[in-house]
């Protein structure tokens, strides 16, 4: 008997072996279903789906065969490790100096007749074999042949898609956590950040009452000053936990939505003027989105839009159409309007357009962020345009398929 000559690149393909992590892994029925297809096209009793380690031949998959290894110095399929270019074909195994006093084939489960195809991965190393046996001589066609081939393609795209998977699965849990400690330490550091802040106001506070009314003209505007700013650094912080929470938002779920609703209700709580009102064109009313995602993206552009709306007859115009593949959604007003050399930047972090007449509006150069980044991990886009003392128009799209 000769046992299969090891390669001389045996430690790295060990190595890809053991990097798709299938080795002793449960049945899988993509697997099973292929062994026995395989057994049917070649009209043998016998099939295998083989992977090769050190020390033994592990069966992911068999049909006709109980036993789940053998020893590696004893398989047929190792021999194709030196040469995974070529099928292994061995007709009659007792008349083959190779096999003739193979235990394999004088005992249990007496492989006489042996057909494999190696399973090659994409970086070129050989996992194993897709093989058909008999326990009589026996001969192969090339037509069964090449369909044992195509058949070991699928087998290695199985096992490169199961990897793959496993990968996947891996990353998304991992960002989860990520996700989840960012978020734990926004709220940590906003928390932290929060109760030095409210002491300068509560103490900005008792200085003003317990001051007289000389002092006080005196030290007034400086006390309004530090206010102001404490409050303003406040909403600077809840800013921050806002946009933790927003962007880092794990929210895969969609749901039918009835979109006029959401707007409807959006706006109420956006608005609370009189002289501002709400017009909405849609294709279709019912869509089928992440509510969490789209609620938080028209929720800050809408309140931008009433925000910046400086007309005494003010108007926001929403309009939702449907194609074959995105959401498109129009959110048009006629508010103050961007400077056309600020448009590139509006959507950046903190940044905040510096303009004397905005000075009396609350902003932190959050929000537009925030949607942006929502947008972009649907894989939609965004985009605006804007004429100064004529209002803005926001436009972006959410493909149907989207995993927000």
């Amino acid at each position: 008997m000769k046992e299969g000559i090891i390669p001389e690149n045996e430690s790295e393909r060990l190595d890809a072996l053991k990097s798709y992590d299938i080795l002793d892994s449960l049945p899988e029925s993509d697997y099973d279903e292929i062994t026995k297809l395989a057994s049917e096209i070649c009209e043998m009793p016998i099939s295998l789906i083989t992977l090769i380690d050190e020390n033994r031949q592990w069966f992911k998959s068999k049909v006709g065969l109980s036993t789940e290894s053998t020893a590696r110095q004893y398989a047929f399929c190792a021999h194709s490790l030196s040469d995974p270019s070529t099928p292994l074909v061995v007709n009659n195994a007792t008349e083959d100096d190779r096999f003739h006093d193979n235990p394999l084939v004088t005992g249990d489960p007496n492989v006489i007749f042996y057909a494999g195809v190696p399973l090659v991965d994409k970086n070129g190393f050989p996992l194993g074999n897709l093989c058909v046996i008999d326990n009589q001589p026996n001969k192969i066609s090339e037509k069964k042949l090449d369909a044992l081939k195509i058949l070991s393609n699928q087998v290695v795209k199985l096992i490169e898609l199961r990897k793959a998977n496993a990968l996947l699965k891996k990353s998304k849990s991992e960002l989860k956590i990520i996700n989840q400690n960012l978020q734990d330490f926004a709220h940590v550091v906003s928390h932290d950040l929060k109760a030095p802040v409210r002491h300068v106001l509560q103490y900005s506070e008792l200085i003003n009452d317990e001051v007289n009314e000389g002092e006080k003209k005196h030290i007034g505007k400086h006390l309004q000053k530090i206010e102001d700013s404490a409050t303003e650094a406040l909403e600077l912080i809840d800013g921050i936990l806002r946009y933790s929470r927003s962007i880092n938002s794990y929210d895969i779920s969609t749901s039918n939505i009835m979109i006029s609703k959401m707007i409807e209700d959006i706006f109420d709580k956006c608005n609370d003027s009189d002289h501002i009102r709400c017009i909405v064109c849609l294709d279709q009313n019912e869509i089928n989105i992440s509510r969490i995602t789209l609620s938080q993206i028209l929720t800050n552009i809408i309140s931008n839009a009433v925000k910046y709306i400086d007309k005494s007859s003010g108007l926001v115009k929403i309009t939702v159409s449907v194609d074959e593949e995105n959401y498109n959604f129009e959110i048009k007003d006629n508010g103050i309007g961007i400077q056309e050399d600020k448009l590139g930047i509006i959507f950046n972090l903190f940044y905040m357009v510096e303009d004397r007449d905005l000075a009396h509006i609350n902003r932190n150069g959050i929000g537009l962020n925030i949607v942006k980044k929502l947008i972009q991990n649907c894989g939609g886009t965004i985009s605006v345009k804007s004429q100064r003392g004529v209002g803005s128009v926001f436009s972006f799209s959410i493909p149907k398929n989207a995993e927000n």
